[in-house]
């Protein structure tokens, strides 16, 4: 391999080998987690989007166009925030690179700045401490330094070093992070790829990364009625929806509100942006509201929002089940006004907490709370809050500790499949002994993972 400069071909076979590295240790990126929840899968989400990226043939060997190529099935792929934010920097990739045929380590050095820049666009709030301050800090550190760079081994030793002093410092800068003991996932799994790169410079042998899994969508789409994949049986409407959740009750539910499609994922299975477009193409439509329902499907929603042009996408921002129920029972096109929708719509869920039921996976200690591999655990609007070896136990813990429970006036108690009849009326009794006043509606919705995700406005 030329070390001095890079065609199409071996640019290439570096993403490959960065995609190998990551598959080859992505469950210690997945239990790097912030929350001992059984969703962690940063790892996963961001090898299903660079898998995306190096699946299809590629036969030219200008930098420029397979960066290109490479980028936008990444772009596709993308899920969960790592994912889509590793798709935007090799995207941002893609531009730095463009117009050079072969490129040479100080181009390919700013190359890497306009990935970073690209990164920090695909987030409304970008957050310090995570993924893009590794991102950054390595990158700026690389420009600052590039009389010390003659070959791309040099580039990659520089830029993985300073990679790695950022990646220790995240918790100093995000305390979420301190608190649970653990470095940013998503700079962790971007280190993974940066090493797995210069291990291919370094001669490693890596027959395996030609191997990859295909990572077509094996999602599942539900709509009112039928799906509708033939465009002469659509039916043109000025507004349609399109959901996602998991849980057969849920399905109903969210139908009999009036969603058109409903795009089977969340903790677990987080949606693609491909997974989105297909949706969208389901539909004859000239609006199109999308509820992500999960914080870490939002931003894949919001990407395809942004590679679609056949129709206008309104992406409402709810990052849990319970706000996306939320918003949804409130469907009401009559005033035939986008604004005015849109506001209802986002209005639905603005005094809207959620608390959370699932069950831990490792022993940690989190907000003075001694949690054990096994135990139910609590969260209320993203804050760790209670834990107990039996589950009604840690939800009413979780209960008594919301200091606001008697200015609360409705409970919406979402029910996961390992939940019976007589579990549900005990903690519904108990929310009526500290706030009598309140209104509780149970919702059968049989997700799994957790428990309970309820609502309390």
């Amino acid at each position: 391999m030329d070390l001095y400069n890079l065609d199409g071909l071996e640019y290439l076979n570096l993403v490959k080998a960065g995609a190998y590295n990551l598959i080859n240790d992505v469950d210690r990126i997945n239990m790097l987690n912030v929350f001992p929840v059984p969703d962690g899968d940063t790892g996963t989400n961001m090898r299903l989007s660079i898998e995306g990226g190096i699946k299809d043939e590629f036969n030219d060997i200008k930098i420029s166009s397979n960066a290109k190529k490479i980028a936008r099935g990444m772009v596709l792929a993308a899920r969960g925030n790592s994912g889509v934010i590793l798709s935007q920097f090799f995207y941002g990739l893609s531009k730095g690179v463009d117009g050079f045929d072969t490129i040479a380590p100080k181009d390919f050095a700013k190359a890497l700045l306009k990935a970073t820049e690209r990164s920090y666009r695909a987030v409304e709030t970008p957050t310090e401490g995570t993924i893009l301050t590794v991102m950054r800090e390595s990158g700026e550190y690389l420009n600052e330094n590039l009389d010390k760079v003659d070959t791309f081994i040099d580039l990659f030793n520089l830029y993985i070093k300073r990679a790695k002093i950022s990646l220790e410092n995240t918790p100093n800068l995000l305390p979420v992070l301190k608190k649970a003991g653990v470095v940013d996932s998503g700079g962790a799994g971007l280190i993974l790829v940066l090493e797995g790169m210069l291990k291919y410079l370094n001669g490693e042998k890596l027959d395996s990364i030609l191997k990859v899994k295909d990572t077509n969508s094996t999602n599942n789409y539900y709509s009112g009625s039928a799906v509708q994949n033939d465009a002469s049986k659509k039916v043109h409407k000025k507004y349609a929806t399109v959901a996602v959740a998991n849980g057969r009750g849920l399905l109903v539910s969210l139908k009999e509100m009036g969603v058109d499609i409903i795009v089977s994922g969340g903790q677990t299975m987080n949606t693609s942006t491909q997974d989105f477009i297909d949706a969208f193409n389901c539909l004859d439509a000239d609006n199109i509201f999308v509820f992500p329902n999960n914080g870490n499907i939002l931003l894949a929603a919001q990407q395809a929002a942004n590679n679609y042009d056949k129709a206008n996408i309104i992406v409402i921002p709810t990052k849990t089940l319970v706000e996306g129920y939320s918003a949804c029972s409130m469907l009401n096109f009559d005033s035939d006004n986008l604004d005015e929708i849109k506001s209802e719509l986002l209005s639905s869920f603005e005094n809207l907490s959620t608390l959370e039921v699932t069950y831990s996976v490792r022993d940690c200690v989190i907000n003075d709370v001694d949690i054990k591999k096994g135990d139910y655990i609590s969260l209320y609007d993203g804050e760790l809050i209670s834990s107990n070896k039996m589950r009604i136990e840690a939800l009413k813990e979780a209960f008594k500790g919301i200091s606001d429970i008697e200015d609360k006036a409705i409970v919406t108690l979402i029910v996961g499949s390992d939940v019976d009849d007589s579990e549900v009326e005990e903690i519904s009794e108990y929310i009526k002994s500290l706030n009598s006043y309140i209104e509780i509606y149970p919702v059968r919705g049989e997700q799994d993972i957790y428990s309970y995700i309820i609502g309390l406005e």
